[in-house]
């Protein structure tokens, strides 16, 4: 990411890292300094130059992993092997370069926050979820229906998993709309595993109205 050239190699033409919300950011990004880099994040077998002291401003975890006794902290390699290069590169565009972020978009919200909160850039992480609370409160003016289930099932097992407790309850909302078949081929029942209460109302509610339909 040292020069021009290494920030296009991030995003090859084509790539699914792209975002048809972004097109515009995409093309400016690429004329765009950055700091000189001096570690290399290896992900998926490609390689991303990055600025130390820039992941480190930025995160907890990273300023740790640099600073304190693991054995990341005099490497100038470090593979990640457990991260998707697509995803981890659009996640680096949100907040490496302040003056020239990337948005956060439907698309890529969740895969944003998730890595926010591993990461501990709380900042980020806030952003992404008032993003999913402005989306819901959109869809509860509009009757709900322009988030299909798959992704509000995947708002509420992040919500879960993550403790974000102002989401899951939106979440519930929304998905009690639903039809009971959407639910269960989103697999509902078993994605959420941790609030069995909140699921059982859902479904009691569900249950509950296809039998008045049918008397």
């Amino acid at each position: 990411m040292a020069t021009a050239n290494k920030v296009a190699k991030l995003c090859p033409e084509g790539s699914d890292s792209e975002s048809d919300d972004s097109s515009a950011w995409q093309e400016e990004r690429s004329v765009t300094p950055f700091p000189p880099t001096d570690v290399i994040l290896e992900v998926q077998g490609m390689d991303i130059h990055l600025n130390k002291q820039v992941l480190m401003d930025a995160s907890p975890v990273f300023k740790r992993m640099f600073e304190s006794d693991f054995s990341e902290k005099h490497k100038d390699r470090i593979p990640l092997p457990e991260k998707k290069y697509a995803e981890f590169v659009n996640f680096l565009y949100t907040f490496y370069n302040p003056e020239l972020l990337a948005p956060i978009t439907e698309k890529n919200v969740l895969e944003v926050a998730c890595l926010a909160d591993e990461y501990e850039i709380m900042d980020l992480k806030l952003k992404c979820e008032l993003f999913i609370l402005d989306n819901f409160e959109r869809a509860c003016e509009e009757g709900g229906f322009h988030i299909d289930t798959d992704t509000l099932v995947n708002y509420a097992v992040y919500a879960e998993k993550h403790g974000v407790e102002l989401l899951l309850p939106s979440t519930i909302i929304l998905c009690s709309k639903r039809s009971i078949e959407s639910l269960k081929q989103a697999n509902f029942e078993t994605r959420l595993t941790t609030d069995t209460q909140q699921k059982s109302w859902i479904f009691d509610v569900l249950l509950w109205n296809e039998k008045l339909h049918l008397l």
